[in-house]
């Protein structure tokens, strides 16, 4: 929900208040006369302001004692004609910050939940957010001589996603073969960078590229490929089983580099080794993959055929 929509849900919170008022002084006319009465307090309240300071305390004094009386007999009025004390105020979502999104410029946690949620909607990672966090993550499924080196990935990954501010680019390149937690620790770095109310999008190498190639064929001004390059942190899964040649190698290579020179993080991950790499792509794409890159090799064997084995036995 945007600040935008936040106006709009106070306004519509004021209006309906407004309505409600008009039936009370249909149905009360005495409220509508103390309504006026408290109305007028704040010209008397000025006005003692420029009395002489021994005028000035005992009138304020006054008009904060018929005030309060004046606010009770309303509230008193109203429930005794079968309404709630509060019946004429506006209901605000989120009466912290009476829906702004804000308090004293602070942005409120109401606000940060919406951002966090809109981000969860957008990411493409809603399936995997719950079940794939720092918490559900298992050590036990590797093999011991894995073991060390996986918990120094996983405790590398926690600290990334717990001090991620979306300024600095630092990048990510897990290599592995399938199945051995390269999604799971990405969806749950997402989850914490998401909560932070910074935006992420995760999608597939062959996804990705494709929304190039319809950029090329689309009149929009906004275009498919945009969000590849505006959100906090990207993700790009299953790196090498993209179609190639030479226009997905120059998708590619510009999408990773305009990130790169922006500061703007990505985490990539694929199924192919160090060599495959080399191998399958242009020395410019792999320069900046192992030299700009943070690299985790990630191994053991398939988790989820581990699972599996486990569920039917």
């Amino acid at each position: 929900m945007s600040e935008q929509a936040f106006e709009k849900r106070r306004e519509t919170a004021i209006r309906e208040a407004e309505i409600r008022c008009q039936e009370v002084y249909s149905a009360i006319p005495e409220i509508a006369i103390i309504d006026k009465e408290l109305s007028e307090t704040g010209l008397k309240l000025f006005r003692a302001g420029m009395l002489p300071e021994v005028e000035r305390e005992a009138e304020f004094t006054r008009l904060g004692g018929l005030t309060a009386l004046l606010q009770q007999k309303r509230k008193s009025l109203l429930v005794e004609n079968g309404y709630p004390e509060d019946y004429t105020r506006p209901h605000f979502q989120c009466e912290k910050c009476s829906d702004t999104g804000y308090i004293r410029h602070i942005m409120c946690d109401c606000l940060k939940k919406h951002i966090a949620e809109k981000n969860v909607r957008a990411s493409g990672l809603g399936r995997y957010l719950d079940k794939q966090t720092f918490e559900t993550f298992s050590l036990d499924y590797y093999p011991e001589k894995a073991r060390a080196s996986m918990r120094d990935t996983l405790e590398q990954c926690r600290a990334y996603a717990d001090t991620f501010n979306g300024k600095t680019g630092e990048s990510l390149l897990f290599l592995g073969s399938t199945g051995l937690g390269k999604t799971h620790l990405s969806s749950a770095i997402a989850q914490r960078v998401i909560a932070k109310g910074f935006s992420v999008v995760y999608d597939s190498a062959q996804t990705i590229l494709s929304a190039f190639e319809r950029d090329r064929f689309s009149q929009s001004v906004n275009k498919p490929s945009d969000k590849y390059f505006d959100c906090d942190l990207l993700i790009i899964d299953d790196l090498g089983t993209e179609i190639k040649g030479a226009s997905a190698t120059a998708y590619f290579y510009t999408l990773i580099n305009t990130r790169l020179v922006a500061s703007k993080s990505v985490i990539i991950t694929t199924n192919l080794s160090a060599e495959d790499i080399r191998r399958q792509y242009e020395e410019r794409i792999v320069s900046r993959l192992f030299c700009e890159y943070s690299v985790y090799f990630f191994e053991g064997n398939d988790i989820r055929k581990i699972k599996i084995e486990e569920q039917n036995d």
